[in-house]
């Protein structure tokens, strides 16, 4: 919602996804979207994603053991995994990535998951966890392609030495922002979890750079 008047200006077509209004494509199309993006950068709102912060320690560590099949106590901090969000009957629920990271000097697991499976993954782990955060306050910009690197690293400079499935915690105009590199598309990539109030802002900014193009689910 936070950047609607901002897609309804960049003439999106904007269409109901998981339960969100999100941007399906803007005006050049879905074909010169995917071809920006194999060669230089397209700019994704992908903010209908769930996310959630949980303290990380021992107690907690070992429930979501329960329903997570990684070893938590080998992620390091600063790195991301890609998982599943399992049932009791060790079935699939949901896939996921799973990182480890410092806020305030606090150190957190953050769950990035699925849109249609929000309800039921939140479900599954607050069975276990009851004091686990949903952020709702963030929105979630994919900054992808092979010329993605050079943008985030001028932006940000904290990030030029970050490998794939790493993540950082960034301070931006006196607010946390996590970074990560994850790209989903195939090609080199950056996740960015931005406050909404800023939103707007920072995606003018990153489209600003000519190599950028706005692009739809």
């Amino acid at each position: 919602v936070y950047l609607n008047d901002f897609y309804n200006l960049n003439g999106a077509k904007l269409a109901s996804f998981s339960g969100y209004t999100m941007p399906i494509n803007f005006s050049k199309g879905i074909i010169k979207e995917h071809l920006h993006t194999r060669s230089a950068v397209g700019i994704f709102d992908v903010s209908h994603m769930g996310m959630m912060l949980i303290s990380c320690n021992e107690n907690h560590i070992k429930k979501l053991e329960l329903i997570i099949p990684q070893n938590l106590r080998k992620l390091k901090t600063f790195n991301s995994v890609y998982t599943f969000i399992l049932n009791i009957e060790g079935g699939i629920v949901d896939d996921l990535i799973i990182s480890k990271i410092i806020i305030d000097n606090l150190e957190y697991f953050f769950l990035v998951y699925n849109a249609a499976r929000k309800k039921i993954d939140q479900e599954i782990i607050f069975n276990l966890i009851k004091d686990a955060n949903i952020i709702i306050d963030n929105s979630i910009i994919a900054v992808q392609g092979p010329l993605s690197a050079n943008i985030i690293n001028n932006l940000f400079p904290e990030t030029e030495n970050m490998n794939f499935m790493q993540i950082k915690t960034i301070n931006y105009k006196n607010k946390n922002i996590i970074i990560s590199r994850s790209g989903y598309t195939g090609e080199d990539g950056f996740e960015i979890f931005v406050p909404n109030t800023a939103v707007t802002e920072f995606i003018e900014k990153v489209l600003s750079y000519d190599q950028t193009l706005l692009c739809g689910l």
